[in-house]
């Protein structure tokens, strides 16, 4: 296939690169429709290793080998069945037992519940892979049309609030701090390091200020308490990381109720716009044009609508310009000025996750996102498992 693009990083390349990206023919779309095609698994389709023979959500997604796989001999696997089951303690019972060959996602797992599950079945009954590049952002995305959101000081007291080594500790060690850019992209990424320097990511004495200014914000605000609606997480893994941000919050006397829902629930809400303030994780992470579908007016993943001329400005030079030593400059003011005026999104971490699985399965080794580790899939084998 051969794209011709009207820009040096057209939206296009950014978006086959990413993880969600699907290509699907417009017949197809004529005859389901945008909203079959993302919601209804009978209406699948695709070229990949796997097919689609049932899917419950939240509860279990079955696949099968793809007989016309265009690489002969893959996948080894005659089929796939994940339980989609966020509790820890559930997914560590089923591993125990002998019911699952991962403990968690292929391109998700905690060292903590690694060595927990370890202790349990034995050192040799469970192989670590750690991901290569942090691949996952996580961050709380404000909409910016609904009130007190609106007002760039409330956002930015909050970004002064929120205590990114808190949070952390509610990842089980799979995250390192984190700002807009993930530090997969290392050229134009701010280390964990550096972002420690800055308000925001302080601690200590330097935390104490950092919340004394956060204060200051918001009583010059003049935001109404009574206005703050509910913060929205994800039932399970999303709920521990608003709890934290809530007590962080409250440290500057902005007071917030949590609302937990089903993952099936909040994700297409998040995606409609159909939110205040929401948890929000995301997936790939190739080339920091990335902020444009995040941060610019006009950007397919603005949930919030979050809108600068300035900024708009920058992203499009971002993706017009070529050569590092030209980008990085733009890449870091636009950073800058995220993180110091407006705060459309509280970023907090990018994800380094260790997945741990049989020691009967083989071929499984490391990626950075989630299309590749099921790519893997399809060239892993079982040997010596016991019974097959």
């Amino acid at each position: 296939m051969r794209l011709r693009l009207g820009e040096v990083f057209a939206p296009m390349i950014t978006a086959v690169g990413e993880i969600q990206m699907l290509m699907i023919a417009r017949d197809v779309v004529e005859a389901f429709g945008d909203d079959a095609i993302a919601g209804d698994a009978a209406a699948a389709i695709g070229t990949g290793g796997m097919q689609m023979v049932s899917r419950e959500a939240d509860v279990e997604t079955v696949l099968e080998r793809n007989p016309n796989y265009f690489r002969d001999g893959l996948p080894y696997f005659d089929g796939l069945r994940g339980n989609w089951n966020f509790d820890g303690a559930y997914r560590a019972a089923q591993y125990v037992a002998g019911d699952a060959d991962m403990l968690f996602f292929p391109w998700l797992g905690f060292p903590a519940e690694n060595e927990a599950v370890r202790g349990q079945v034995g050192e040799e009954n469970l192989v670590e892979v750690p991901m290569n590049a942090t691949w996952n952002w996580v961050a709380v995305h404000f909409h910016t049309k609904v009130e007190p959101y609106t007002d760039p000081r409330v956002r930015t007291a909050l970004h002064l609030a929120t205590d990114r080594e808190q949070l952390l500790v509610t990842t089980q060690g799979v995250t390192e701090i984190g700002g807009p850019i993930s530090h997969a992209i290392g050229a134009y990424a701010w280390t964990p390091d550096e972002l420690r320097q800055l308000p925001g990511y302080r601690s200590g004495a330097q935390r104490e200020e950092d919340l004394a200014e956060g204060r200051r914000l918001l009583d010059a605000s003049g935001y109404d308490p009574a206005s703050a609606p509910p913060m929205t997480a994800a039932a399970g893994y999303g709920t521990p990381y608003a709890e934290v941000m809530q007590q962080n919050f409250a440290e500057i006397g902005f007071e917030v109720a949590v609302q937990e829902q089903p993952d099936s629930e909040n994700n297409p809400k998040r995606a409609a716009g159909e939110f205040t303030l929401t948890y929000q994780g995301l997936g790939g992470a190739f080339d920091p044009d990335i902020l444009y579908g995040l941060s610019h007016s006009g950007g397919g993943r603005n949930f919030g609508e979050f809108s600068d001329p300035e900024i708009d400005a920058l992203l499009e030079q971002g993706r017009s310009t070529l050569g590092l030593e030209n980008r990085r400059p733009i890449y870091d003011e636009i950073q800058t000025k995220l993180l110091d005026r407006h705060n459309p999104q509280l970023y907090c971490s990018w994800g380094r996750p260790v997945v741990g699985h049989r020691p009967w399965l083989k071929g499984y080794g490391p990626t950075n996102m989630q299309t590749a580790a099921t790519y893997r899939w399809y060239r892993s084998w079982f040997e010596g498992k016991p019974g097959v």
